[in-house]
Formats: C-alpha cells, sequence, structure tokens
C-alpha cells in the first residue's frame, strides 16, 4: 500500500488537528443545548458527519498499490528522473485512426495508446501535454506533470466520433499553432528544459484539405518522432460500435460495394517529421519504445545494463472512501429533509 498526497503531509497533520478540534467543540455545544433525551440521536448524527470528514481525508492521501513494475536499464531510470523534460503529444484522432491495419486486426488507435503510455514510463518525472486533431486542432491535456490523471486519461483514449466526409478534411498540420504555442510557453516556464515532440498518427492520404505546415523553430524542439500507424493496404474503419461488441464499417464512397479503406501515408508523416526536425518511425505491434527515445552514450560507464523497475500505473482507492461519503451524506440529506418536514407539520398544528 502506497500514498500519494494531494497535500504535504504537515498540511494534512495540521487540517487533522483543527478538524477535530472543530468537530468536538462543535459535539460539546449541542450537547449543551439539546435535552437529555435527545442526546442519542444528536450523538449518531455527529458521529456520521465526522466519518465523512474523515472519509475525505483518506480519499485526499491517495493510498493504492502500484501495479505492474516496467523494467528498464538503471541509466535509462536514472536520465528520466532527473530530466527537466516537457513532452508534447500530437495525436491524430480522426476517423482514420479507427481503422483496423495494426497488430492483429486492432485499432490504430491501440497502437497509439500504447506507445503514448510507453513514452509516459519512460519519463516519470516529466511533464506531458497533448494535442489532438482532426480537421482542427485542440489541447486535451495542457503541460502539466500529473502523471497519474493523464493514464487515466489514456486508458480510453479513442478516434472522434463524425460523420464520413470528415475524411477528406483531414489537416495533418492542424495543430501546428497550438504546438507552437504549447512549445513556447514550456520554454517560457521551466528555463532549462528540453522539448520533446512526438507526433502519432496516419498521415490522411485522402483528404482534399491543403496541409497546414509546422512552423516549429528548430531551437524550440530538442528531441522526439513521428510514429506512423497502420499499413499501405489499409484497413476497414469503423463507422459503429455497439454495446454488444458488434462492428459496422464504412462502405466505400466510390459505390464499389465493398468497403473504405483507410491506407497509411508514409510521405505526409515523413514531411511532418522534417518540419518538426525529428525522425519518423514506423510503428508496429510489440515494438519497442527504446528505439524513438535518445539513447544513452554506450562509452559511458553508467551505461552498464543493470535492470531495475521504474512505477507502473496504481490501483487507486481513493474512490472507496468518496463513495461512502457520499452515501453517507445523502443520508444526512435525507434526515435533514424529515426534519424540516416534521417542524413544519408541528407549526401547522400549533396554529
Amino acid at each position: 500500500m502506497t500514498f500519494e498526497p494531494i497535500l504535504a503531509w504537515w498540511v494534512f497533520l495540521l487540517l487533522a488537528g483543527l478538524t477535530l478540534a472543530l468537530r468536538m467543540y462543535t459535539l460539546y455545544r449541542v450537547l449543551v443545548v439539546v435535552g437529555k433525551g435527545s442526546q442519542r440521536k444528536v450523538v449518531v448524527r455527529w458521529s456520521l458527519l465526522t466519518l465523512v470528514i474523515v472519509c475525505l481525508f483518506a480519499a485526499a492521501v491517495r493510498p493504492g498499490i502500484e501495479g505492474n513494475r516496467h523494467p528498464v536499464s538503471q541509466a535509462a531510470a536514472a536520465e528520466a528522473a532527473n530530466s527537466n523534460v516537457n513532452v508534447f503529444f500530437v495525436v491524430d484522432r480522426s476517423l482514420n485512426s479507427r481503422a483496423e491495419d495494426f497488430g492483429n486486426n486492432q485499432f490504430r488507435m491501440a497502437g497509439v495508446r500504447s506507445d503514448m503510455q510507453a513514452i509516459v514510463d519512460q519519463y516519470p518525472a516529466g511533464r506531458f501535454s497533448m494535442t489532438s486533431f482532426a480537421t482542427k486542432a485542440r489541447v486535451d491535456w495542457p503541460l502539466s506533470d500529473d502523471v497519474w490523471s493523464l493514464r487515466a486519461l489514456l486508458k480510453d483514449y479513442s478516434a472522434y466520433e463524425s460523420d464520413f466526409d470528415s475524411v477528406y478534411q483531414v489537416d495533418v498540420g492542424a495543430a501546428g499553432d497550438q504546438l507552437k504555442r504549447q512549445l513556447q510557453l514550456g520554454a517560457q516556464q521551466y528555463p532549462g528544459s528540453n522539448n520533446l515532440v512526438f507526433y502519432l498518427g496516419e498521415g490522411a492520404g485522402i483528404s482534399k484539405q491543403t496541409a497546414t505546415e509546422f512552423d516549429i523553430p528548430a531551437g524550440l524542439v530538442a528531441g522526439g518522432a513521428v510514429l506512423g500507424y497502420g499499413t499501405a493496404a489499409g484497413g476497414r474503419v469503423a463507422s459503429r460500435l455497439a454495446a454488444n461488441g458488434e462492428v459496422t464499417y464504412f462502405p466505400d464512397p466510390t459505390g464499389g460495394g465493398g468497403q473504405f479503406l483507410s491506407a497509411l501515408d508514409e510521405a505526409s508523416l515523413r514531411t511532418v517529421a522534417e518540419q518538426l526536425h525529428v525522425p519518423y518511425f514506423h510503428r508496429g505491434l510489440g515494438d519497442s519504445t527504446s528505439t524513438i527515445i535518445p539513447g544513452l552514450d554506450e562509452k559511458s560507464s553508467t551505461a552498464v545494463q543493470q535492470e531495475v523497475s521504474m512505477p507502473g500505473d496504481r490501483t487507486e482507492f481513493y474512490w472507496i472512501f468518496t463513495a461512502i461519503a457520499m452515501l453517507l451524506m445523502f443520508y444526512e440529506l435525507f434526515a435533514m429533509a424529515r426534519e424540516y418536514r416534521v417542524s413544519r407539520m408541528t407549526r401547522l398544528r400549533g396554529q
């Protein structure tokens, strides 16, 4: 069991002490006011509200259990932990990312999520930003070191829901302005940091939209990669995912009676890589991210390959305490409503 409190421990102890003192004073004042016949009920209500506060404190310290741990070299772990790194993800979330030609007929987005999670693992002390695009761009995750919340977002990260015609309007460079602003902001907020850019997509080969160029000064990007997903032959694109697991696909827009196939456009991705001043890599199922992460100097004595562990996903238990607190609050609201009703009926009878 580990804890990752949202505030420093001394702050929690201070707040806990103040809360305890206030609750005891409240109990004393209430017992003085009410008669002896009502003291039992008052103590029960006071205890339940106090338990709500205790549960909220317990949730705030975020208890949990570490999940699988990812083995990396000792040198890589030290480098990642000590690096002043800003990692910027640029992700194609168009319908093309829902094509089934990654690995064993998986959506391309499955490979995107896997690589993003692996990159996050490589920089546990880093800060991350995530900008997505299709026809336009938006910032899904502003630059932050809240890796825990980012992991939760990545678990269900998927393509946008849109009409089929949107595949003709995809702009592979739509995120250019947003990315440039994010890079400049990262350099200003964290002087001396290294900006890494990872562009993950498929190139939007059939788009009729003129691609916007990335106008990014070379000095703003210290490294990264453009990562391509899919095959030149293309894959079927899901139009609807039913709750029972049934999948329907977009038909061939030419009217041939078949299904629409979205093909990987590597030429477009290589152009993006040149504009971002980073290399291009095609990605497949099971490919290691070690090939896209800057390597260590092999001549350095610190590059000895000793296996160590880096933290993986945590199983969080804060929700248990928040659920208990919510149930107790529902009971308190019910009790208050009942008391109000009884009090109102008493007044009416008195009239």
